[in-house]
């Protein structure tokens, strides 16, 4: 705990999760308040013992970046789940990466090691959980009765449903261009029948 040191919750997750930019907008606000903040959402850290920080997600290493610099100086833990490593990450809360869009064994080591560090947190601990895009793929927890295996095989089917969506849209986008294409044609020849 640090002596007289207040944070307020709600502006690090704003922060921290802007544009994907942790860092992009923090001039702008003061989320560490020392002695000043006396608000419901605010936590006195000097009642919490252990801070844990963990999380899933493309920017979520970005993001544990972000709470490390507001929490500058305070004893932070954890682990993040990533598409893939950027430097410079985090340096107290341990990053991992793990496969998207299709979920690997990484993924599901991350996912039972985040649940520990969780489930290990006691009362005077606090955890921050941040999640971004891509984070249930980084970090795979299949129920019991379900495998890896089976999971890796249903999101492998909905990316290759996804790609065949997205090339029939281009493909419907290529039949309307080459539909009004036609009426401006036909357009055309109208106006030139009647003139004539």
């Amino acid at each position: 705990p640090v002596e007289g040191v207040h944070f307020d919750v709600g502006p690090v997750a704003k922060h921290a999760s802007r544009d994907g930019d942790p860092f992009g907008h923090r001039e702008q606000r003061r989320l560490l308040e020392i002695d000043q903040y006396a608000d419901d959402d605010a936590i006195d850290l000097d009642r919490i013992g252990r801070i844990v920080v963990v999380g899933a997600g493309k920017a979520s290493g970005s993001m544990a970046q972000a709470v490390e610099a507001v929490l500058d100086g305070i004893a932070i833990e954890g682990l993040v789940a990533v598409k893939e490593l950027r430097e410079p990450g985090p340096r107290r809360v341990r990053v991992v990466e793990a496969g998207h869009p299709i979920p690997d064994a990484r993924g599901e080591a991350a996912a039972a090691e985040i649940l520990r560090l969780a489930r290990d947190a006691g009362p005077d601990s606090l955890v921050l959980c941040l999640i971004s895009g891509g984070g249930s793929a980084l970090t795979p927890a299949p129920v019991p009765g379900v495998t890896l295996a089976e999971k890796q095989a249903i999101s492998d089917q909905v990316v290759r449903m996804h790609a065949e969506l997205v090339n029939l849209d281009g493909q419907l986008e290529k039949f309307n261009a080459d539909i009004t294409q036609l009426q401006s044609k036909l357009s055309d020849a109208k106006v030139r029948q009647r003139s004539i």
